[in-house]
């Protein structure tokens, strides 16, 4: 590749045996980005792991690249920190860093973000392979999937992304896991799930599939699969002064020639933990939705929000200093559970939404951040559980006079 030293014509160079040094261009080799994952060190950092993940029934590779320290100045020939792309023909297409797509993968720590490359490479589509893969748009710019019923869509790169996080390597997930520190102010304590689930069990529930029993009308055609679910009282019905009975029963995927009958599940309450800023993708966004987490689905919660940090703060100065620490807990566990029940609540649109829809346009960051932003609910939470902290401070004389 030949480099020019400046954008004023007249200082190229006049022709091929132009010797001057003043025009004479850089002469530079280009090198792939794999060049640059692979055999560039850095003083204080290296190439920590690496190796390849099969998906979709072997018909997707996931090359993966964990760095370990300082990164290489690498930043005027290739991306210097983490990325995600799809590979097609030998070029990296829809190259990205975004916080999100992340999250497909289950990766929502920003310290492993910067580390981590992965390179996906799929089966190329053909008319006579099983019509299944990528090809490029008419534009030659990105790349279109077509198969499983579908044509020309949106590669499922998330769909992807959720069976990594099944196989997820071992060293990813302990740098995930060494990226997360109990500064960060994670709750143990999961009791709160089997109280929501318990106090709103009955309300949050949603229709799944799932195999009959003998004689149950109203079956629909499907495939059996391996995967148990609870049902609510066998058929979703609860007799006056009786407990609300679940039984298991193995899952029915729509399409097939078995049969189901759809039966009322309960929905499933997410954990939740605490993070820092730089875990969103803006610094203020006070919660984010991680379905593909390695623990789990969890709702992550911004420990430094400024929303946040002025209600601890606000129920701080009511009571006396002894019990600032107490207070901040209570408030953080308070926003942590009612974002849960929001997600949990949330499952109730995917009789009218799809899994990607909900997670992209109703449980975003910007949607969980204001949703949460209400108070009314927050604050008589809060209320009821510093109640046993005693009487609230007097007010000042003199803001009061």
């Amino acid at each position: 590749m030949v480099e020019l030293r400046s954008e004023k014509k007249n200082q190229w160079p006049q022709g091929v045996d132009d010797k001057d040094d003043s025009r004479r261009p850089n002469n530079r080799q280009i090198k792939g980005a794999q060049f640059y994952l692979t055999e560039v060190a850095a003083p204080k950092g290296k190439l920590s792991k690496s190796g390849t993940v099969m998906l979709d029934d072997q018909r997707v590779s996931l090359e993966w690249y964990l760095w370990e320290g300082e990164r290489p100045q690498i930043h005027m020939y290739a991306k210097k920190g983490g990325y995600i792309a799809l590979r097609y023909n030998g070029e990296l297409f829809q190259l990205s860093s975004n916080k999100v797509h992340f999250r497909w993968f289950g990766v929502i720590e920003s310290k492993v973000q910067q580390n981590l490359t992965l390179v996906l490479e799929s089966q190329h589509f053909q008319p006579t392979n099983e019509r299944w893969g990528v090809h490029s748009d008419q534009s030659r710019n990105r790349l279109i999937f077509t198969g499983n019923g579908e044509k020309g869509v949106e590669v499922p790169i998330s769909d992807w992304g959720s069976e990594f996080v099944e196989r997820l390597p071992d060293a990813i997930l302990q740098a995930i896991r060494r990226a997360r520190s109990d500064a960060d102010g994670s709750m143990d304590d999961e009791d709160y799930r089997k109280r929501l689930q318990e106090k709103f069990g009955r309300r949050w529930t949603i229709k799944t599939l799932v195999e009959p029993r003998k004689s149950e009308p109203d079956m629909i055609l499907g495939t059996a699969t391996d995967e148990q679910v609870e049902v609510i009282n066998g058929q979703g019905r609860r007799r006056k002064g009786r407990k609300t009975i679940k039984i298991v029963r193995p899952r029915i995927a729509p399409g097939g020639d078995s049969k189901g009958v759809e039966r009322d599940t309960p929905v499933d309450v997410p954990r939740f933990r605490y993070a820092q800023a730089d875990e969103f993708e803006k610094p203020w966004h006070l919660a984010a939705w991680a379905p593909n987490d390695p623990d789990g689905p969890t709702v992550v919660m911004n420990s430094e929000s400024p929303v946040l940090q002025e209600i601890v703060e606000h129920h701080q100065t009511q009571y006396a200093d002894v019990y600032a620490e107490e207070v901040a807990k209570t408030v953080r566990q308070v926003f942590g559970e009612i974002a849960t029940c929001k997600i949990a609540h949330s499952q109730k649109l995917r009789k009218k939404l799809s899994e990607e829809e909900l997670d992209r346009d109703y449980r975003s960051e910007p949607a969980l951040t204001v949703g949460l932003m209400g108070l009314i609910a927050e604050e008589s939470v809060i209320a009821q559980r510093l109640g046993k902290l005693g009487r609230k401070k007097a007010a000042d004389a003199s803001v009061a006079g």
